[in-house]
């Protein structure tokens, strides 16, 4: 899909801005990028899915949402494992927990990406169960960012003045952009899936 394809351009130049920020120190700056690029990554999710919400419902929609919100989740995750990676290893800022909080964010992105695959490749007419479980994580996900936002502010990281004050831009920018991908995601689902009850008519 080419929206993917367009997610995943924003992501890398959003990276190498990003990287080049946080090379000068400039905190205001690497947040402005880090925002920027979440805000463009949420945009083209909401465009991606406007497209799908005109069609008809069907399994075939609710699956082809299905893949798109997954795949772009895999997207953020992705953007923001490689971000963290590239601002604490390719310029002198330190954080001894830059590699494993990247690592946390690569598993996910690895997860979306092979459900996003798996539904792809899978046959699932007359079924909904694959789709309801996809629903069913991105509520939960929707809730776990929205928590890790609440989390960030009521401490002071967004973004603090700490090591890991460059993570926390990702966490702030990546959280807000999976949230509304995750809204997305239900709402495509409620809209286009068909319901058991009509498959087995």
């Amino acid at each position: 899909m080419r929206e993917i394809r367009w997610a995943a351009v924003v992501a890398a130049a959003g990276l190498v801005a990003l990287v080049v920020c946080a090379a000068s120190g400039s905190r205001n700056v690497t947040l402005l990028a880090a925002a920027a690029t979440g805000m463009l990554l949420a945009g083209a999710a909401m465009l991606a899915n406007w497209r799908l919400c005109w069609q008809a419902r069907s399994i075939a929609a609710a699956k082809q949402a299905a893949v798109l919100n997954a795949s772009l989740m895999a997207v953020v995750y992705g953007w923001g494992a490689l971000a963290i990676a590239g601002m604490y290893y390719l310029s002198d800022l330190s954080w001894y927990h830059a590699y494993q909080y990247a690592l946390y964010l690569a598993v996910p992105a690895a997860l979306s990406a092979f459900y996003a695959r798996r539904i792809e490749t899978i046959d699932i007419t007359g079924r909904t169960r694959p789709l309801r479980t996809g629903q069913a994580l991105a509520g939960v996900q929707l809730l776990a960012m929205a928590a890790v936002i609440a989390i960030l502010v009521a401490t002071g990281k967004a973004p603090g003045t700490r090591p890991d004050w460059a993570a926390n831009t990702i966490f702030l920018s990546g959280a807000a952009a999976l949230i509304v991908v995750s809204a997305l995601a239900l709402a495509a689902q409620r809209r286009l899936r068909p319901s058991d009850q009509r498959l087995s008519a």
